[in-house]
Order: C-alpha cells, then sequence, then structure tokens
C-alpha cells in the first residue's frame, strides 16, 4: 500500500500547489475523506454502483476543495 499512497500524498501536494485543494486539511484527511466512503459503502453493501460513486466522490471534493 505504500507505494499507493505515495502517490495519493503527490497528488495531493499537486492539488494544493494549484490551489484546488484546501490546506488545512492533512493529507490523510483528504484521503480518508475521498476513499472512505467508497469502501465503506462498498463493505457494508457488497457492491458500489456508479451512482452512488459519482455522488459519494462529489461530496468528498466538495469537503476538501477550496471552492465552494
Amino acid at each position: 500500500m505504500r507505494p499507493r499512497d505515495t502517490v495519493i500524498n503527490e497528488m495531493i501536494a499537486r492539488g494544493r500547489q494549484q490551489g484546488r485543494l484546501r490546506q488545512d486539511i492533512t493529507a490523510h484527511v483528504i484521503r480518508d475523506l475521498v476513499f472512505g466512503p467508497l469502501i465503506y459503502h462498498w463493505l457494508i453493501t457488497g457492491s458500489l454502483d456508479q451512482a452512488t460513486a459519482e455522488a459519494l466522490a462529489a461530496a468528498s471534493c466538495q469537503a476538501i476543495s477550496t471552492t465552494r
């Protein structure tokens, strides 16, 4: 999982450099806000349809974005 965590942290750093991601939230919290709801839903229901994935991703993006 470490290589993936490194890539995710690099993506978050780029997003911050571009002014797209909030500076007041740690990279780990951003990661958890993006992936946590998706994984939780999949674990609880056993599936993750596209509409639900898109809704969860949109909500996560709204939470971490500098433009609200």
